[in-house]
C-alpha cells in the first residue's frame, strides 16, 4: 500500500479499475476523434449555425474559415482554462526568484497578481471563456440545414441518436472538455510557471483581454452576489487583504448598475422564451 508525505496510506486500485482506466485512455480517444471528425464534416456541409450566415449556402471557403475560426476559438478557450491554474496557483509564490529564467510569466504575474486583479481577471475571463463556448455551438452547432438524421458519408443515423449526439451537441461537448478544456488544465496544474512561460503571448492574448472585459462592466453583479453570501454566510470580508480589496467608487457602483440591469434584462427574455416554448428546451430537438 501506497503512502502520501504525510504517511497517509492510500488504498491500491483494485484490478478492474486500473483495466477500466486503461481502457478509458483507448475509447475516450476514439470518441474524441469521432467527436471531431463529426464536428467539423457538419461545418464542411455547411449544417452549421454561424450568426453572421443567413442563407447557409455551401461555399466551400466561407466553410474553411468557419472551420479555421473554431480552431482559434478552442484554442482560446485551452489557453484560458490553463492561465487560470497558473494565475490562482502562483499566487503565494515569490516570482522575483523566477524572473530570468521565467521571464513572460514574471510579467504577466507583476500585473495580473497585483492589488484585486487576480479577482478582476477571474470574472473577466469567465465572460470571456462562455463567450468563445456560446460561439462554437454556433459556428460547429447544428443549423436549419441540418438533415433529422445525420449522415456522415453515406453512414446515416438513426432519428434519436442523430437528435442526442449531433442535434443537441454532445458530441461538440466532448470535442470542447476533452480537446480544449481538460488537457491545459491538467498540464497547468502540474507545471504552473512552466505553462505561463510558453509563447503564446499570454499577456496579450489573456491576460489584458480577462482584465478588459471585466472592466467594461457587465458582469460586476457578481461582485454584489459574492457580498451578499458573505454576508449571508457571516464571513468577516475586513478580514481579507487590504492590498486586494476592489475600489469601490462611483465608477465601481455605476458598472453594477449597468451589469445588474443587463442580467435583468437577459432573465426577462430567457424567462420568456421558456414559457412561451420558443426555446430549443421546450419547444425543439431538446
Amino acid at each position: 500500500m501506497a503512502t502520501t508525505s504525510s504517511n497517509i496510506p492510500i488504498p491500491e486500485e483494485s484490478g478492474f479499475a486500473v483495466a477500466y482506466r486503461k481502457a478509458s485512455y483507448v475509447w475516450g480517444t476514439a470518441l474524441l476523434i469521432f467527436a471531431t471528425v463529426v464536428t467539423f464534416y457538419s461545418v464542411g456541409k455547411a449544417w452549421n449555425n454561424p450568426p453572421w450566415i443567413a442563407d447557409h449556402d455551401e461555399s466551400r471557403g466561407a466553410r474553411a474559415g468557419e472551420a479555421i475560426l473554431l480552431v482559434l476559438m478552442l484554442t482560446w478557450i485551452g489557453l484560458l482554462e490553463g492561465c487560470q491554474i497558473s494565475i490562482v496557483g502562483l499566487q503565494g509564490v515569490d516570482m522575483e526568484k523566477y524572473k530570468n529564467e521565467y521571464p513572460r510569466a514574471y510579467e504577466c504575474c507583476k500585473v495580473v497578481h497585483a492589488g484585486p486583479n487576480v479577482e478582476r481577471f477571474l470574472v473577466g475571463r469567465q465572460f470571456l471563456l462562455l463567450f468563445n463556448g456560446f460561439l462554437a455551438s454556433r459556428v460547429a452547432g447544428a443549423g436549419p440545414a441540418a438533415p433529422d438524421r445525420f449522415n456522415l458519408d453515406g453512414w446515416e443515423w438513426e432519428y434519436n441518436a442523430s437528435q442526442i449526439f449531433y442535434s443537441n451537441s454532445v458530441l461538440l461537448m466532448i470535442l470542447i472538455v476533452a480537446a480544449a478544456q481538460l488537457p491545459t488544465q491538467l498540464l497547468a496544474e502540474d507545471k504552473m510557471i512552466g505553462f505561463f512561460n510558453l509563447p503564446f503571448a499570454p499577456m496579450y492574448t489573456i491576460v489584458y483581454p480577462c482584465l478588459f472585459v471585466e472592466s467594461v462592466g457587465f458582469t460586476h453583479s457578481a461582485y454584489l452576489l459574492k457580498d451578499v453570501l458573505c454576508w449571508i454566510g457571516g464571513i468577516d470580508q475586513s478580514e481579507a487583504d487590504p492590498k486586494k480589496a476592489m475600489t469601490k467608487d462611483w465608477k465601481y457602483y455605476a458598472k453594477c448598475c449597468l451589469s445588474v440591469c443587463a442580467v435583468t434584462f437577459a432573465g426577462i427574455f430567457l424567462f420568456k422564451g421558456w414559457f412561451l416554448k420558443q426555446t430549443g428546451a421546450t419547444h425543439g430537438v431538446g
